[in-house]
């Protein structure tokens, strides 16, 4: 899970070093990375104030997972317009889902859903 916190001035859920560059690259992590309740939304300063590049940053940094708990008509909308814009690859998207159903899969999840 990413967190809150900033490293060197950079918020963990904007920071592609970290996530995707020293966490997934360096150290091979194949599980997935979720965000904070609302983590996306702190990247700017005040939180929420240009979503569109939270989600984006968010997103190309290496977070697979957002929790967004209230409103997520506007994630989605957003997220998806980024795609079709090409501001986040579908490659991203692909890398996300992947890892997101490998879990779900090594888990046994889809087998015994209600274990």
């Amino acid at each position: 899970m990413a967190s809150y916190s900033s490293l060197n001035g950079v918020k963990m859920h904007a920071d592609r070093a970290m996530l995707t560059d020293f966490l997934k690259d360096t150290l091979h992590f194949r599980g997935f990375v979720i965000s904070d309740w609302e983590g996306i939304d702190r990247i700017t300063s005040p939180p929420h104030a240009n979503y569109p590049y939270s989600i984006e940053t968010s997103i190309n940094a290496g977070v697979d997972m957002v929790i967004v708990p209230y409103n997520y008509p506007e994630f989605l909308n957003d997220l998806t317009d980024l795609v079709n814009k090409k501001a986040i690859p579908m490659s991203r998207i692909d890398d996300a889902v992947r890892r997101i159903l490998r879990v779900k899969f090594s888990m046994g999840l889809f087998e015994n859903p209600l274990k």
